[in-house]
């Protein structure tokens, strides 16, 4: 059961040209819109995690060589 035109009437040929007013609007996909919108806000949420790991590698890096509560100013005076 399909809902296509009877095969009893031939196509009509085509001339090369739309007329124009035969078209009907388009109506907006909401699924579409949806999925877009829920994909960026997972793209955001995922950046948003990998910035915070990148920052706190940055913010150690380099941590573990200065022991704590030295200085790395060089003592004044011993010559």
């Amino acid at each position: 059961m399909s809902t296509s035109a009877p095969d009893d009437e031939p196509p009509v040929p085509s001339t090369g040209t739309v007329d124009e007013s035969t078209l009907v609007p388009v109506e907006r996909d909401r699924r579409f819109v949806v999925r877009l919108v829920g994909l960026m806000l997972v793209g955001l949420l995922a950046a948003a995690f990998v910035g915070a790991k990148i920052k706190g590698f940055a913010g150690t890096c380099g941590a573990g060589l200065i022991r704590p509560g030295s200085s790395v100013i060089p003592p004044e005076g011993r010559r």
